[in-house]
């Protein structure tokens, strides 16, 4: 595994995310066990204009750091004109916070203070998205991870409407580490990977090759994606890995997340 070297690369993903907005579309997976952490992610950014047309993809990594703590938005990335951005939110909160367990209310403030605004516009500009929201689609999810008190944890927080499209309070997810169990929390475009892990041969097959088997899970996604001709979850995979001796991307398993560049 690399060293993480993420403050460098970091600032010129998060400039390519901001190149060509609003952005939108990911696949992801979290898991926790008693010893690390793994965060898969897929590459794809799904572009779209003021009417909600999608324009384009590119290609950026998703995985951001600040400070000992790893940061993996899903769904609405940013709307300029709503002077909303989530990884800038997301950063802000770290350092606020200062440790997962206390990120809760740091990043759900302000996050919902701009979300209105994002339901209201996506009512009328993105009406197959929006109507997925009703159907329970988280609208933004928003993954931190790190090791604590020793310990691997991460904290996945969801964003929602109810089926009136009114905003809903925000749901949270604490995985921490408890021994002989595995937690797992599939983000995004996740219904591949919630069918291929329920079952107990999974668990085995996770147990025997966990780097590989989470990139499986997220290239069913992209599968899933191209079979379906949405295109908004796509390749190269990153897999980042937290553990007590070290944290980082896994050699071989970078995706666009590359250090040193």
């Amino acid at each position: 595994m690399d060293s993480w070297g993420l403050d460098r690369w970091g600032t010129v993903c998060l400039l390519l995310i901001l190149s060509a907005l609003p952005a939108f579309g990911t696949s992801g997976v979290v898991i926790v066990t008693s010893d690390f952490v793994i965060i898969g992610a897929d590459s794809a950014l799904m572009h779209t204009n003021s009417k909600g047309e999608t324009t384009g993809f590119t290609q950026g990594c998703k995985i951001l750091k600040e400070g000992n703590i790893f940061y993996f938005p899903v769904g609405e990335y940013a709307y300029p004109n709503f002077r909303f951005n989530l990884f800038d939110i997301a950063k802000q909160a770290i350092i606020k916070a200062g440790t997962v367990k206390n990120i809760y209310q740091t990043v759900e403030a302000p996050i919902l203070a701009r979300l209105p605004s994002i339901v209201q516009y996506n009512k009328s500009a993105r009406t197959n998205e929006y109507a997925r929201w009703l159907r329970g689609i988280p609208i933004i999810s928003i993954t931190f991870a790190s090791f604590e008190d020793n310990a691997p944890i991460a904290a996945v927080i969801e964003f929602r409407i109810d089926a009136k499209g009114r905003v809903a309070p925000p749901t949270e997810r604490t995985m921490s580490s408890v021994p002989g169990q595995l937690q797992l929390a599939a983000i995004g475009n996740g219904s591949a990977i919630v069918a291929r892990t329920d079952s107990d041969s999974w668990m085995q097959r996770f147990d025997s090759d966990p780097i590989n088997e989470s990139q499986e899970l997220i290239q069913l996604e992209i599968d899933a994606s191209t079979r379906e001709k949405r295109f908004d979850v796509g390749p190269p995979i990153s897999i980042l890995m937290i553990s007590r001796n070290s944290s980082g991307m896994v050699r071989g398993h970078e995706g666009k997340c590359q250090t040193g560049r």
